[in-house]
Order: structure tokens, then C-alpha cells, then sequence
């Protein structure tokens, strides 16, 4: 369905899938891939891993893309001298090897006509409570018996 709307369609599709399936990585474009917060990839999925290959990490045939990036990209927290250094490395070659690019192709987009976004409301707190409720009941009513679970 995704896919359709995106090729069929012409419209984008803005996702945040935390480690996909081999399956549903093969129906992504374009991947943007953050590291602490930091930009380490944007760009074509199938491209990707040849990416990081010139960084020195390859990956095995039969590895799922998405889990080698989570397993490459992963950082520990409080950050040691080691996770200091892969950010860092990972940083300068972005910004050595993909900031251009980047430019390139955001500079195709500078006709496309501009939007402003007004400003945005904030529902109070009965709106709140009300939206919550209703989310509720609809649960409940899909699954009865976890709601009278969850009930007593």
C-alpha cells in the first residue's frame, strides 16, 4: 500500500522503522541513518552497504542490512573514548564523502514551491483525556478479553 502511494501515487512516505525485515528494507528508496544523533548516511538503500564497505566495514552476504547498520551504528551510554572515535569517524566521512551529494540533489528540489506551517494548537486537557478515552474503548472493544483483564 505504502509502496503504491509512493510510486503509483508520487507521494513521499516518511517512515521510522526500527530494524525491519530483510523483506521490508528491499521496498525502502532511501535511507537516512543517524548515529547519536548524527547524520552517517543518506541516501540510496541499495547503496548503503558499499558505503560503509569503504569505511572498513563490510557486510556478510547473508546479514540483514538493517541489522548489521544497528549493530554498526549502536553506541554505549555513558560514551567511552572508543564511542567518542566512531562518531567522529563516522562524521568526517560523511561529511567528506556524502555532504556534496546531499546538496546536489536538494538543489533539484529548490523550485518546487514553498509551504508555511501555522502555527499548531494544543488540545487542552479534557481534548486530551477524551482522545485517551476513546482510544481506550476502541481497544476494549477489539480485544474484550484483555480489557477485563486489565479491568481486575
Amino acid at each position: 500500500m505504502l509502496s503504491d502511494l509512493a510510486h503509483k501515487k508520487g507521494k513521499t512516505i516518511v517512515a521510522t522503522i526500527h530494524s525491519p525485515n530483510s523483506q521490508a528494507y528491499a521496498l525502502f528508496d532511501r535511507l537516512y541513518l543517524l548515529m547519536d544523533g548524527y547524520c552517517v548516511y543518506q541516501g540510496e538503500a541499495k547503496d548503503a552497504t558499499q558505503y560503509f564497505a569503504k569505511l572498513g566495514h563490510k557486510i556478510h552476504k547473508a546479514y540483514n542490512p538493517p541489522d548489521f547498520f544497528m549493530k554498526l551504528l549502536t553506541i554505549n551510554y555513558p560514551k567511552n573514548d572508543d564511542d567518542i572515535k566512531k562518531i567522529a569517524e563516522f562524521d568526517e566521512f560523511y561529511a567528506s564523502n556524502l555532504t556534496v551529494q546531499v546538496a546536489e540533489e536538494s538543489a533539484k528540489f529548490s523550485d518546487l514551491p514553498s509551504f508555511e506551517v501555522k502555527g499548531v494548537e494544543r488540545a487542552n486537557v479534557f481534548k486530551q483525556f477524551a482522545s485517551l478515552l476513546k482510544r481506550a474503548f476502541i481497544g476494549i472493544s477489539r480485544d474484550p478479553q484483555a480489557g477485563r483483564a486489565r479491568m481486575g
